[in-house]
């Protein structure tokens, strides 16, 4: 969808978890435009909710969503090095066997946006030699690159959005590695 909600006036999205309230704060990437709010917990099942408070129409104050399972990454060491054309990156992370989505973007400075969505949340992945592909007039640079694992669990939209949207949970987490022809 090319339609983004932008809150205007006294319109804001409040999150809670239990008696633990914040209001979402703005974020804005290539003319993507979401909001965000952070909390302390994060163990599995954790419900949430984000109430859209406005003023003018209908609110929509039943947005709900259940934290997914915290994770961290074993593989790939953050001293790691590949090169581009002739090494596999191989990727671990503990826990693992979730029905959660797991999703891979890479990016750096070097190479072009890369983005898999995975089947299945089995603990490993492989982004196989020459998949990574070099960004423009960068094909002989190293770079360092990030790559971000995420699991993602979709909630349940409150209605009063009309139009649709997405409501989710994530856990990301981050690693850098060096990237090289």
């Amino acid at each position: 969808s090319n339609t983004f909600l932008e809150l205007v006036g006294d319109d804001k999205l409040v999150a809670s978890m239990g008696e633990e309230t914040a209001e979402m704060g703005e974020k804005t990437f290539l003319g993507s435009k979401w909001y965000t709010a952070e909390f302390s917990e994060d163990a599995v099942d954790t419900e949430f909710n984000v109430a859209f408070e406005r003023s003018v129409d209908e609110p929509a104050p039943e947005s709900k969503m259940t934290m997914v399972a915290p994770f961290d990454i074993t593989v790939p060491a953050s001293s790691a090095s590949y090169s581009r054309a002739s090494d596999d990156i191989e990727l671990a992370w503990e826990t693992s066997g979730t029905s959660d989505t797991m999703l891979v973007n890479i990016d750096g400075s070097c190479v072009q946006l890369y983005h898999e969505d995975l089947s299945g949340d089995t603990g490993s992945f492989s982004v196989v030699a020459g998949t990574l592909e070099p960004a423009q007039d960068q094909e002989d640079e190293t770079c360092s690159i990030t790559i971000e694992l995420i699991r993602h669990r979709e909630g349940t939209l409150d209605p009063a959005y009309g139009e649709g949207g997405l409501v989710y949970s994530r856990q990301i987490r981050t690693i850098q590695v060096t990237s090289a022809p």
